[in-house]
């Protein structure tokens, strides 16, 4: 007799083979008669994987598991295969785990330390573990970049440069003044210094009415306890702390381009002193500065305010231009011009400072100023290019001007050639500007060259200069003369200047109302002209 007959369709586990053996006349195998526990098992399968099987042998009530899966795409498929008979499933719930993940970049990213966050940020990531190419490919849903700045509690003041130009990093006033801080009791003064990306040496310096100490740190506000800081507190009350910052050399070290923070304090809590800081640079980022370009003959109107600053300008000289004006025109105060040919140095910008500049103009008031250079100019002669303009106000009140550049492929110089020993008869008209000049060739090594100025109508001076066209301000030697007193000017070798070849430009200037009729004559040695040396004869009675 057989007695709740049962067919499988798969062949039986161990597990079951035994539980029937065991239950014995209690009939065929049952779960809920199961004398010894077996496991039930449930295999986990993602995208067509088999990641996880769950395992138990508690039959006897309902088990809760958890299990955590990346989706690799959208509709990924998520299967749970229970292994038969005994593995059932009831409730689901499906959450995305929101805590982030962190992965540590290849590199280290401490050479960062510092540096400006300013820019793009771009993320790249790889898996080059094995298997680990599947199809579809993995693919990055969102990432997150938070930055940690520096803490700018209490406020840390930027140390600029005004003018543009300077090299010295300071705290001004809207004037360009320095300004003279107060730091009082145990508070710490914070300073920003922003680098120039050319510079090789800082020089730090602090002056102060009392004992002060100077604070550094590359990364953060000092104060004088962090890792990082130095302390500068060499000098008593009065000496202030001046420390050198190089690219090369002992730490600390410039970081060109970078950021660095200084504070100031007292050494006693208890004093209140004033002080003033700056960090002076070797070079600075002027090519950083806005420069205008000015157009041929084009003139551009601009108001500049009171203050150091400088406008600047640039006009690109061609190759076939014989001279070039630059003309500045104020409306209703006083401005002057400078202008410097560019050339590869650290500081091309031109300013009015000794050695800064090429050329400067500097009338009063509102009269207009007027450069003009040729290939025969000096100090530097024309040449093609670009050159560089720079208007500063020197008023009291903001200035509106027009400025220009103007170019010319035909000289404006009538140059006329003088021969030995063979005068010439010319009149300047009244008025006129000084575009006429003569040039005599010395080429023979000799001791010594007369130029005479005679036959005068009205008063005028005579200037000489080797090599380039005289004037007022640039000039080998000159005279004045009128009708009763000729200009005879004579250049003679000897120890201190052996030799006079070249070309020698002469420039006669009208003194007089009207136009000027004159004679002028340039004559060597042997030539049947006279060379005199000048000298001074005292007699006696």
């Amino acid at each position: 007799m057989i007695d709740e007959a049962a067919i499988y369709d798969r062949a039986l586990n161990s597990c079951e083979i035994r539980d029937i053996f065991e239950a014995n006349v209690k009939g065929k195998y049952s779960l809920l008669g199961r004398p010894a526990p077996c496991e039930v098992s449930a295999d986990i399968v993602v995208d067509e994987r088999q990641t996880r099987t769950l395992l138990s042998t508690n039959w006897q009530a309902w088990q809760t598991n958890e299990i955590s899966f990346t989706a690799t795409q959208n509709r990924t498929p998520l299967r749970l295969v229970g292994r038969e008979p005994e593995m059932e499933f009831d409730t689901f719930e499906l959450s995305e785990i929101t805590a982030p993940n962190y992965f540590l970049p290849e590199e280290t990213l401490k050479p960062l330390i510092g540096e400006s966050a300013l820019g793009t940020w771009r993320l790249e990531v790889w898996d080059n573990r094995a298997g680990a190419f599947i199809n579809p490919a993995p693919e990055l849903v969102s990432w997150q970049l938070r930055f940690i700045f520096a803490n700018t509690n209490p406020p840390a003041i930027p140390l600029t440069f005004v003018p543009a130009t300077t090299n010295v990093a300071s705290v001004y006033d809207t004037n360009g003044v320095p300004v003279t801080n107060i730091v009082a009791g145990g508070e710490i003064r914070y300073f920003i210094v922003d680098v120039p990306r050319r510079a090789t040496l800082a020089t730090n310096i602090l002056a102060g009415t009392g004992d002060l100490k100077l604070l550094f740190d590359q990364d953060a506000l000092p104060t004088g306890t962090l890792p990082g800081d130095v302390v500068f507190n060499n000098n008593g009350a009065g000496g202030g702390e001046t420390f050198l910052l190089a690219t090369n050399g002992l730490p600390p070290n410039l970081k060109p381009g970078q950021r660095y923070y200084l504070g100031v304090a007292n050494v006693n809590p208890g004093e209140t002193n004033t002080f003033t800081i700056s960090v002076a640079f070797d070079q600075t980022d002027t090519n950083l500065i806005s420069v205008l370009a000015l157009t041929n003959a084009i003139c551009y109107t601009s108001t500049i305010p009171v203050t150091n600053a400088i406008d600047y300008y640039q006009f690109n000289v061609s190759t076939n231009a014989a001279s070039v004006t630059f003309e500045l025109t104020p409306q209703n105060g006083n401005v002057d011009l400078v202008v410097r040919r560019a050339l590869p140095v650290p500081d091309p910008l031109p300013r009015p400072i000794a050695g800064k500049y090429d050329y400067l103009s500097a009338n009063t008031n509102t009269t207009p100023e007027q450069i003009l250079v040729t290939a025969t100019s000096s100090p530097v002669p024309l040449a093609p290019g670009i050159w560089y303009l720079g208007v500063y106000n020197l008023d009291t009140n903001a200035v509106t001007y027009t400025v220009c550049a103007t170019e010319s492929t035909n000289s404006p110089y009538n140059i006329i050639r003088l021969t030995n020993n063979v005068p010439l008869d010319f009149t300047i008209k009244a008025g006129s500007q000084p575009t006429n000049f003569f040039v005599f060739t010395v080429d023979q090594t000799n001791a010594a060259v007369r130029f005479d100025l005679y036959n005068l109508n009205n008063p005028a001076d005579l200037l000489i200069q080797r090599g380039r066209l005289p004037t007022p301000a640039d000039y080998f030697d000159g005279g004045s003369g009128d009708s009763a007193y000729p200009v005879s000017i004579t250049v003679a070798t000897n120890n201190f200047f052996p030799d006079i070849n070249g070309n020698w430009y002469l420039a006669v200037n009208n003194n007089g109302p009207g136009d000027l009729t004159f004679t002028i004559r340039a004559s060597l040695p042997g030539s049947g002209g006279v060379i005199i040396n000048p000298q001074l004869i005292i007699t006696n009675g």
